[in-house]
């Protein structure tokens, strides 16, 4: 009997943590991140702010200043649209830009890919999407994991 009480407990706990977040909690501040990559022979490290909208729009940048392959600095900027699906918030670019000194030929390859990926998006009628799990969200911290390229990353945000 204990062990059927628990796992009804259990599943409660679950039922009541799976609420939506508060999305005013994200909006009208600027987050700052630190990012940092290091897998694949790609290792860099950098900070990005984004600023999401009230009208469901956001704005985001980023600096990232890589050590191998090949030592660069690039500097990324994007804007579109947010929502927020449960747990999940889902950012849809809608412009991309990238540039970089040292590296020129990286950020334009970077910035093709990105606006022919925008562009069949629209064509079909799909946006480019990235969806991102709040795994922390509070007046002043954000913390989310999304999968990207090189495995999943955990990014710590703070309130500015």
């Amino acid at each position: 009997m204990k062990r059927i009480f628990f796992c009804l407990l259990a599943v409660m706990v679950g039922v009541v943590g799976a609420k939506s977040l508060d999305k005013s909690l994200l909006i009208g501040k600027t987050w700052q991140c630190a990012l940092g990559i290091d897998e694949g022979g790609v290792s860099g490290k950098g900070s990005g702010e984004s600023v999401y909208k009230k009208d469901g729009t956001f704005s985001a940048k980023a600096k990232v200043v890589y050590t191998q392959p090949k030592e660069y600095t690039l500097e990324v900027t994007e804007s579109g649209t947010w929502k927020l699906d449960g747990d999940k918030l889902i950012e849809t670019t809608k412009t991309f830009s990238a540039k970089s000194k040292e590296a020129p030929e990286i950020a334009q390859s970077m910035e093709e890919l990105m606006k022919v990926s925008i562009k069949e998006s629209e064509e079909f009628g799909q946006d480019e999407d990235d969806y991102i799990t709040i795994i922390g969200l509070s007046e002043n911290r954000l913390v989310t994991t999304a999968d990207v390229d090189f495995g999943a990353k955990t990014i710590e945000c703070k309130a500015k």
